[in-house]
């Protein structure tokens, strides 16, 4: 499942890297003194857009559209899966 490679690849992250903030920050900033930021996920996102050659205007929001429709595709239960208020704005992701 879906999941099952997230965390895979979560704990392949950690065994590279072994972040060890006092705080517990599983990903940190710049100079490692604090979790990474908005702008820094932004500018990560943005520059593996660049490296994959992304033609489609995208930003980082666009992963979880990209993670709602598929976890519909996949036959998610709606709302409870997504953790949303409503039916209808999971029914948005995915064009219903």
């Amino acid at each position: 499942m879906e999941h099952e490679a997230c965390l895979t690849t979560l704990r392949d992250y950690w065994k590279v890297y072994r972040p060890r903030h006092r705080e517990g920050w599983l990903f940190l900033g710049t100079y490692e003194i604090a979790h990474i930021t908005s702008p820094g996920i932004r500018h990560a996102f943005n520059e593996a857009v660049k490296r994959a050659a992304i033609t489609k205007p995208v930003c980082v929001h666009s992963l979880r559209h990209s993670f709602a429709t598929h976890m519909l595709e996949d036959g998610a239960c709606r709302p409870c899966r997504m953790r949303q208020k409503s039916a209808s704005t999971l029914n948005r992701y995915a064009g219903f």
